[in-house]
């Protein structure tokens, strides 16, 4: 009958469902918490990064952002899916050609993003980030909101009961459980 609470924004989709079923063997609960504990208590936290994105010119990508999305769309529609939620830095930061420094030996900016099929593209992140020559350099279907809006679009493709494609390997397990508690 106990429980063991986790940040289930620091698991993947696939260590949480395994823990739990390991869990549950033993006839204990695995619950994701709304708030880290340590992260109530770190006093002397470093500030999130606030250094603007840089852009990459696709010359040196080797290929445009537009076309990037216009390509997975295409694989989106075909397996009848109508989003894909992208939770990894990396992915983001290849998707649209746009590093950082938010990671100290790891050239990236944080950021969530959801792809639709029709390569529409919602990027959180504290807008302020994003030069003005951003929109120019992704296109004109990408839409920018602050981080804290994520959770607001989750909620919005599960009440739409949208088919949402995700990597359980590498998502992480709080925004693929809210997808899922929404009803997407």
């Amino acid at each position: 009958g106990s429980r063991v609470g986790v940040d289930a924004r620091l698991h993947s989709l696939e260590w949480y469902r395994k823990t739990e079923q390991t869990l549950a063997a033993a006839q204990i609960g695995l619950l994701s918490l709304a708030e880290n504990p340590i992260d109530l208590h770190w006093q002397e936290r470093p500030a999130p990064s606030s250094a603007p994105a840089r852009l990459f010119a696709e010359t040196i990508a080797g290929e445009s952002s537009p076309s990037k999305r216009q390509r997975i769309a295409t694989q989106l529609r075909a397996s009848s899916a109508d989003a894909l939620l992208l939770t990894q830095n990396e992915s983001i930061n290849w998707l649209l050609n746009i590093r950082g420094s938010d990671i100290p030996a790891l050239p990236v900016v944080n950021a969530f993003a959801i792809l639709y099929s029709n390569a529409a593209l919602d990027l959180f992140i504290e807008p302020s980030r994003l030069d003005c020559q951003f929109s120019t350099h992704v296109g004109n279907d990408v839409s920018v909101y602050p981080a804290e809006k994520l959770n607001d679009v989750l909620q919005r493709l599960g009440e739409d009961m949208l088919r949402v494609w995700l990597d359980s390997a590498s998502t992480n397990a709080a925004c693929a459980l809210q997808l899922q508690q929404y009803g997407a």
